[in-house]
């Protein structure tokens, strides 16, 4: 199990973040290294991508606290700290509320398929497409 999470976390790393998100993708190569995180993301329920709850309940957690970690978020400060330092900080930040994210993981989901979050929208696509080409 630890290596295929430690897996999951480098390519999130490399597919989702890389060009898009300095601070998740120091993170996640350095989560990917580190075995008392790995094994907190265990408790992520089966089929849920662990990286991507796991931030985003990281996230959903510190709008309620008070921080040095959303020194790191842009969501929550103007002037950044360097990501490459945010990890020790996140660590600290996880291990602290633990509790708090064990219990999210077994409510929360992530939805990252947006084909099926449109599906509502087809008919109407289709009609209007059906409509145009009478015409």
């Amino acid at each position: 199990m630890g290596m295929k999470l430690s897996e999951q976390f480098q390519r999130f790393a490399k597919y989702e973040c890389e060009n898009s998100s300095k601070l998740y993708e120091v993170l996640s190569y350095q989560i990917a290294e580190d075995a008392e995180l790995l094994d907190i993301v265990t408790t992520i329920p089966t089929g849920q991508p662990k990286p991507n709850l796991l931030f985003a309940i990281v996230h959903y957690l510190l709008f309620e606290k008070d921080e040095s970690l959303k020194n790191y978020y842009p969501t929550f400060s103007d002037h950044l700290l360097p990501a490459e330092e945010a990890f020790l900080p996140f660590k600290q930040f996880v291990l602290k509320h633990e509790q708090s994210l064990n219990e999210l993981f077994q409510t929360k989901l992530v939805q990252t398929n947006e084909v099926r979050r449109c599906a509502y929208l087809y008919p109407m696509l289709a009609e209007i497409l059906k409509n145009i080409n009478n015409h």
